[in-house]
């Protein structure tokens, strides 16, 4: 069976005295292309935040490729988030930066030769079929190219889990269709671990063996397919 690359053991998280997970169970293997799902508010940002250990739990375990998140040092967590790519729903991309430069740039921070981190980043572009708008300006992208950047960007780290907020929240139905391939693809060829938070339930079919959570009061429970 292959091995847990995330887990959630009696995880509860709470902000401002209200309980958004409460005694939350989770087990992702390594392979599994799982959507999250479940109305505004419920948890699932929080639930993608703990997983890329940018929250700590209240109370219970969050184990994250083997790591004890409660049990890391700062410079462990770095270490760990190395491995992981993220996606936002707002993109977060530098809009100062050429599409080029903001898929690269992460390479380069984490010590990759310059030209290497260049060429990485232009496979990665081509993979999500933006390798002629590789020089262009972030600002003159639409909402789903700019997305796709974001995507590419997770990509290039060849990161053994990749997390995605919401990210088709914001796009037309053909630009997260496009989103939602790409990620397929990287699940099904490149083996990659996908979490992919959303409350749009019309995205279940377009993966058909992909895993289902719910979250609900709190809890998250596997949907049968």
């Amino acid at each position: 069976m292959p091995q847990g690359v995330l887990e959630f053991q009696g995880v509860t998280k709470s902000y401002f005295g209200k309980d958004v997970l409460i005694s939350a169970d989770m087990l992702i293997r390594q392979g599994d292309f799982v959507f999250l799902i479940g109305p505004t508010g419920v948890g699932k940002t929080t639930t993608i935040r703990l997983s890329y250990l940018d929250e700590r739990p209240d109370r219970g375990r969050v184990i994250v490729l083997g790591h004890d998140a409660g049990r890391l040092k700062r410079r462990d967590v770095q270490m760990i988030r190395r491995k992981i790519g993220v996606i936002f729903q707002d993109f977060k991309l530098l809009t100062d930066r050429s599409v080029l430069d903001n898929v690269a740039f992460g390479l380069e921070l984490t010590g990759v030769r310059s030209q290497v981190a260049r060429e990485r980043a232009e496979e990665a572009l081509a993979e999500v079929g933006l390798a002629e708008r590789r020089n262009d300006d972030i600002q003159r992208l639409s909402g789903g190219e700019k997305q796709r950047v974001a995507i590419a960007r997770a990509l290039v780290r060849e990161p053994h889990l990749l997390l995605a907020d919401e990210p088709t929240g914001n796009l037309d139905p053909d630009a997260t269709a496009r989103v939602v391939e790409t990620l397929r693809y990287a699940n099904e060829v490149k083996g990659t671990t996908v979490l992919f938070a959303t409350h749009n339930h019309n995205l279940l079919e377009s993966v058909p063996r992909a895993r289902v959570l719910f979250i609900e009061k709190g809890k998250i429970e596997e949907v049968e397919r």
